[in-house]
């Protein structure tokens, strides 16, 4: 009887402690007055947080494992690539910062690999292998970019991870 009651309260406690399999953190993006389009899920607000520094900003790979002498470098893979640096406050493309969602009803992507298409009006994210398609709208159609990744040596480039976290910009 004893033991029963103790699985039983185990189970209890596990479970109330875990998170919801369809929540996630996300981060988001927006130009202008678009609506916002958030990017995710990520398992945890490191990776989250991770992901979106390195789409803020790019950086040597050293810097992710906590050497000294990390300097930003650039722009990161949120933007375009002839985006001024340092971005601007006021600048079209804007970011916030992560925040738990529920998947159940947050756009959402699934697990995998994934690039920015941006339009004057608007910020979509794309499947990694839709991206020569939209390379040619953007060499094609004025208006049309392509966020940009400056280091072709990471894992996935030019593409990013949604859903882990792969980050090396």
């Amino acid at each position: 009887m004893k033991f029963t009651l103790f699985l039983i309260l185990l189970i209890a406690c596990v479970t109330s402690t875990q998170v919801s399999a369809s929540e996630g953190w996300y981060f988001g993006l927006t130009i202008g007055e678009s609506p916002l389009v958030p990017i995710g899920p990520y398992p945890n607000r490191a990776e989250c947080a991770d992901m979106a520094g390195s789409g803020l900003y790019s950086h040597p790979w050293r810097c992710h494992l906590g050497y000294p002498q990390c300097e930003i470098t650039g722009n990161g893979f949120f933007y375009p690539k002839d985006y001024s640096y340092p971005v601007p406050d006021d600048a079209p493309i804007q970011f916030t910062n992560c925040f738990r969602a529920d998947s159940a009803t947050t756009p959402h992507q699934n697990w995998g690999w994934y690039f920015l298409f941006y339009t004057p009006t608007e910020v979509s994210i794309q499947r990694c292998r839709n991206y020569d398609e939209y390379a040619a709208l953007a060499d094609t159609v004025t208006g049309d970019e392509i966020a940009n990744y400056s280091d072709m040596r990471c894992p996935g480039a030019p593409c990013f991870s949604v859903g882990f976290d792969t980050a090396c910009e």
